[in-house]
C-alpha cells in the first residue's frame, strides 16, 4: 500500500487561505491504514479547518480515492447536496487520489493534505521485508529474495546478485560502510538455489512479456454500479478500520 504522512498545518492553511468553504475527501484504505485518512482523518481535518474560520461543506470517506469513477460519483453527490459554493477540495489521500480529485473536481482547486512516502507495508511488522519498499522497477524478484527488495536495499541497485566486492559474510556494504550489505541478508534468508533462479530470470528479462489474456470483461453498467456503492462507502470504511 501507499503510506502517507500529514503535511504541516501551515502548508495546508497557506493553500486554502483564500477559501471560505471547502470540501474534504478522505481515503478509506491506504490513508486510513496509515493513520492519516478515513473517518478519523476527515474528522480531525474538519476540526482544524473549522478552527481557521472556514466552512466545511462535507467530509466524505471514499473507497478508493484513486478511482476516478468512484471519486467522480462521490464528489458529484457531495457537491449537489452542498448549500454553499465550494472554493476548494481538501484531499486526504496518496498522490493517486489527489490526481483523481483533480480529474473530477469540476475545475475546483484541489489541495493535497498528505505527503506520499512510497509503497510500504502498513502495520506493526518489523524487519527487512517490511523496511524495504517497492521502487516500481517493473521486474520483480521478491520470489527469489525472500520478500526483501534488493533494488531498494542495495546501494548499487543490484537486482540479480551481489556486487563483486560484497562481503562473504554479513557485514558492511562495500560502497557505503554505514549500511549493511542487503545481499548478505538475502543470502541468509534464502536457500542455495536462489542465485540460480535469479540468473535464469535475468536471462529471460530481455524476452518480450507474454500478453495477458483479455478474458471476460464485465459490462460497463456493473462497473458504474460498483463505483456507486463504493462512493457511499461508510460501512466499508468501518470494516477496514477494524482490520488496522
Amino acid at each position: 500500500m501507499l503510506k502517507t504522512v500529514a503535511k504541516p498545518d501551515e502548508e495546508i492553511f497557506a493553500a486554502i487561505e483564500n477559501a471560505r468553504a471547502v470540501g474534504i475527501v478522505s481515503c478509506g484504505i491506504c490513508a486510513l491504514l496509515s493513520g492519516t485518512g478515513g473517518a478519523p482523518g476527515a474528522a480531525a481535518m474538519s476540526r482544524l479547518v473549522s478552527s481557521w474560520g472556514k466552512k466545511v461543506l462535507f467530509a466524505q470517506v471514499i473507497i478508493p480515492c484513486c478511482s476516478p469513477r468512484v471519486m467522480q460519483m462521490a464528489l458529484d453527490s457531495c457537491l449537489a447536496k452542498s448549500h454553499s459554493p465550494c472554493d476548494a477540495i481538501l484531499c486526504l489521500s496518496c498522490a493517486s487520489g489527489v490526481k483523481s480529485a483533480f480529474m473530477c473536481s469540476r475545475g475546483l482547486p484541489v489541495v493535497a493534505a498528505l505527503d506520499t512516502v512510497g509503497p510500504r507495508i502498513i502495520g506493526s511488522h518489523e524487519g527487512l521485508v517490511a523496511q524495504t519498499h517497492c521502487e516500481g522497477c517493473g521486474k520483480c524478484v521478491l520470489t527469489y529474495t525472500a520478500g526483501i527488495c534488493p533494488v531498494d536495499g542495495c546501494t548499487q541497485k543490484r537486482k540479480y546478485g551481489p556486487c563483486p566486492k560484497a562481503p562473504k559474510t554479513p557485514g558492511s556494504c562495500a560502497v557505503d560502510p554505514s549500511r549493511q550489505c542487503i545481499w548478505q541478508a538475502i543470502l541468509a534468508a534464502t536457500g542455495p538455489d536462489m542465485q540460480k533462479g535469479l540468473a535464469a530470470l535475468q536471462k529471460r528479462e530481455a524476452a518480450p512479456a507474454n500478453p495477458i489474456p483479455a478474458g471476460f470483461q464485465p459490462p460497463d453498467w456493473t462497473k458504474t454500479t460498483f463505483a456507486w456503492v463504493l462512493s457511499r462507502s461508510k460501512p466499508f470504511a468501518w470494516v477496514i478500520n477494524l482490520l488496522k
